[in-house]
């Protein structure tokens, strides 16, 4: 896969003085205007430089230099430096990634790259980004006597927007049927192509929350920085896990999601608890359906006799289905709720869990000692 890239002058001076450098920005294309660390409601958003950012240029006999951005173009997409004191020839080639990995043996054919450990903070934050912003770059000198870097985004930012019930939100996961999400690899800088080599893949790639507490029939958007891949065959599975250890479901449609592209997923319905557990005597089993504005009609069912639907209610953007649990008299047993929204097709579902015959759930569990428990 490949972003846009402005073309890079390659025609060499014979002249060994560099005298500027210009590291240039490309901007995202997709579904939503943004800048680096803030998402913009309003106008044409630029990806632009910010406060920290360090970028590495690696010559091609191998020596690696640091270049921080000055002050003076914080929030633009091209900053310039005079190159004299870098000791930069313009008989050499170069290439530029970023951000910076302080190990000036570093291979430029195989920079280490990973999405791993990711942490937003609060609701629609997205100052997270920028240590996850890849990009790579290669010029040689124009007979101007400026090396230009215009750099190319290896993967994308992607928000994913939920309805949900009130709570704290530690944890956001994204989950698709085989293992297209590249948690770690490589990038050549080398390369026309920006191509991740993988090193780890996985189904899923997580997102941790801090300080994310929300109320009933909000929404949360969670913002990732992903590697590119072709989504359009899968529905994507979003699970929400609470600090209570409960976790809320929602699905969407994949989509191609190639390096340099913005991406926008919204969540019509989501669902809670995505697990129930109910005792071999049968009861009562409580589900939430938490709809977003843009929510339609949700067709409700269950795929076992065992379970059937009793009542709802509605409150707000939230609906409480109650399903009664006949009795269980033999092995456990699960059935799946399922929410079919008429709209787009899609299918959320969560399970119930029904307990053996002669099992009991127990409120801090079973006592070997005397062999009793507390029962629901």
């Amino acid at each position: 896969m490949s972003a846009c890239q402005a073309d890079i002058e390659q025609t060499a001076t014979k002249d060994n003085s560099i005298q500027s450098v210009g590291l240039k920005l490309t901007q995202y294309v997709g579904d939503d205007p943004m800048t680096k660390t803030t998402y913009v409601t309003e106008g044409n958003g630029k990806f632009v430089w910010a406060a920290g950012d360090i970028v590495g240029i690696i010559s091609a006999e191998g020596n690696q230099m640091m270049f921080p951005i000055k002050e003076q173009y914080y929030g633009q997409d091209l900053a310039m430096f005079d190159g004299r004191g870098f000791s930069l020839v313009s008989s050499s080639t170069y290439y530029s990634y970023y951000p910076f990995q302080a190990d000036y043996l570093l291979d430029a054919t195989a920079v280490p790259i990973s999405y791993e450990g990711q942490v937003q903070s609060g609701d629609n934050s997205m100052t997270h980004l920028g240590g996850y912003s890849f990009t790579k770059a290669a010029g040689e000198t124009p007979d101007s006597g400026t090396l230009i870097f215009q750099y190319q985004n290896v993967g994308s930012p992607h928000r994913y927007r939920m309805p949900v019930i009130a709570g704290t939100y530690i944890r956001f996961i994204l989950d698709v049927s085989s293992a297209k999400y590249i948690l770690a690899g490589t990038i050549n800088l080398t390369s026309d192509s920006i191509t991740i080599t993988p090193v780890q893949s996985d189904k899923e790639i997580s997102l941790d929350l801090t300080n994310t507490t929300m109320t009933d029939g909000t929404q949360l958007r969670c913002w990732m920085m992903l590697p590119p891949a072709d989504m359009s065959d899968e529905t994507i599975r979003l699970t929400l896990l609470k600090s209570d250890g409960t976790e809320i479901v929602a699905v969407v449609a994949g989509r191609d999601c190639p390096a340099n592209t913005r991406r926008v997923f919204n969540a019509l319905t989501s669902a809670w608890p995505a697990v129930s557990e109910t005792s071999a005597e049968g009861g009562n089993v409580t589900v939430k359906l938490i709809r977003s504005a843009e929510s339609d009609a949700v067709t409700v069912t269950s795929d076992s006799a065992w379970l059937t639907q009793s009542s709802s209610t509605t409150d707000g953007l939230v609906t409480t289905y109650t399903f009664t649990a006949a009795e269980n008299t033999g092995a456990e047993r699960t059935a799946n709720i399922s929410f079919a929204e008429t709209s787009t097709g899609l299918t959320n579902r969560v399970q119930v869990r029904q307990l053996k015959a002669g099992s009991i759930i127990g409120i801090g569990g079973w006592d070997p000692e005397n062999h009793q428990g507390n029962a629901d």
